[in-house]
């Protein structure tokens, strides 16, 4: 498990195996911090991730989570997974994901994301999984704003919740949003 504060002055971080922040934990990422990760490798979220590349909401100095590869390629690496237990406070502000296989993946959970470009990724940028069909108790309603999700093998954004989209799902539940985003030059669609 990790937890703490990632700051700039020990970056770049090199993830070697799987790593998870765990239920009711923490991990702050400072601006500027890189993470790389080896193949095969992803950080899986279950408490809290606060990822912001915004220092004082005035200097930007993006956050980077990317291949740990000389030559980073498409599927180097897992993604960011945030899980059903996820606290809604996770929130990844100025930030870039690329070279995963899935960019970002919100499991039945609502993450915030500001800012960000998930990009080059094997599969999706973003991939939501949450309303089963019928249920109402599991609801995926991640935020998106002003992000970018270009250049991903397959969907900028894909949907699998259960036939319903996570952004009107039937019940009046979900609760995610998508404003001022570009979702562009992806290989199949943009948003599925």
């Amino acid at each position: 498990p990790v937890s703490g504060v990632w700051d700039w002055e020990h970056s770049p971080y090199l993830v070697q195996g799987n790593i998870t922040v765990d239920a009711n934990s923490r991990l702050q990422v400072g601006p500027g911090v890189e993470v790389r990760f080896a193949p095969g490798t992803g950080l899986t979220v279950e408490g809290v991730l606060e990822a912001r590349g915004v220092d004082n909401g005035t200097d930007v100095a993006p956050i980077l989570f990317t291949s740990g590869d000389e030559i980073p390629t498409s599927g180097d690496w897992l993604g960011l997974e945030f899980r059903r237990n996820t606290s809604n406070d996770s929130v990844l502000d100025s930030t870039i994901v690329e070279y995963a296989i899935l960019g970002v993946t919100c499991d039945d959970s609502s993450p915030d994301f500001y800012h960000c470009i998930f990009r080059q990724c094997s599969q999706d940028g973003a991939r939501i999984r949450g309303v089963a069909g019928w249920s109402t108790t599991r609801i995926a309603g991640p935020t998106f704003q002003d992000c970018m999700f270009v250049e991903n093998t397959e969907d900028g954004i894909g949907n699998f919740s259960g036939g319903s989209h996570w952004w009107s799902h039937t019940s009046g539940h979900a609760g995610g949003r998508l404003f001022n985003c570009v979702v562009a030059f992806n290989g199949r669609d943009g948003i599925k």
